[in-house]
C-alpha cells in the first residue's frame, strides 16, 4: 500500500485518526428531580480518510444501559460559505436484527429504511472563521481557529435524559469533536 500514490508525492490512503476514549465519564443530571445523570463509556474515532466520526458508546442511566453505535460525517453545508455540519446518526441495537443485513430487512420495499430506527440523531451546524494552517501528523491542514456550533439532538424511543446527557457530553468535548 505504501507504493500507491508515490508518483503523485502523497499517499492514496490517509491513515490519520483522532480518538476520544470514554471510561465511565459521569454527566450529572440537568437538575430535574427524575434525572439522575448518565455514565458514558466507549470510543469515538475521527477518520481523516472519510472525514467522519465513528462512535461506539454505552450510556448507563438510572441503572439501565443504552448501547449506541453510528457515525457523524463532516460535510460542507450546502450553499453556505464558511459553514460545515455534522450529521449524527446513532442507533440502538435491534432486538430482531442478528446481522448487519437484518438491519435493512423490511416487509415494505418502499419504506424508509431508517425511519423506524431507534436512537439519537442530530445536525450540528458550525460557522467557521479565522482559518489557520496546522501540521497534523506531517500533513498541512487548514482548519478554523474559531467555530460557533449549534444543533439539535432528537431521540427516537430513547429517554430524554439520555439524549440530554449526550448533548451535554458533546458540549464538553466540543474542542475535540468540532475543532478550534
Amino acid at each position: 500500500m505504501a507504493n500507491l500514490g508515490q508518483s503523485s508525492g502523497g499517499s492514496v490512503i490517509d491513515d490519520r485518526v483522532d480518538t476520544v476514549d470514554l471510561t465511565r465519564l459521569f454527566i450529572p443530571s440537568a437538575g430535574l428531580p427524575s434525572d439522575t445523570g448518565c455514565t458514558w463509556s466507549g470510543n469515538m474515532v475521527f477518520a481523516y480518510q472519510t472525514e467522519s466520526w465513528f462512535l461506539d458508546l454505552k450510556a448507563t442511566c438510572a441503572e439501565k444501559e443504552y448501547v449506541l453505535k453510528g457515525n457523524m460525517p463532516w460535510t460542507d453545508s450546502p450553499g453556505v460559505d464558511a459553514q460545515t455540519q455534522y450529521d449524527l446518526t446513532l442507533t440502538l441495537p435491534s432486538t430482531g436484527a442478528t446481522s448487519d443485513d437484518a438491519l435493512f430487512a423490511t416487509a415494505d420495499a418502499n419504506s424508509d429504511l431508517f425511519a423506524a430506527a431507534d436512537g439519537i440523531t442530530a445536525q450540528i451546524i458550525m460557522k467557521e472563521s479565522k482559518h489557520v494552517t496546522i501540521d497534523i501528523d506531517g500533513v498541512l491542514t487548514e482548519t478554523p481557529s474559531q467555530v460557533d456550533a449549534s444543533g439539535q439532538f432528537v431521540g427516537t424511543n430513547v429517554p430524554v435524559e439520555v439524549v440530554r446527557s449526550l448533548a451535554t457530553l458533546f458540549g464538553l468535548l466540543s474542542s475535540n469533536l468540532f475543532g478550534a
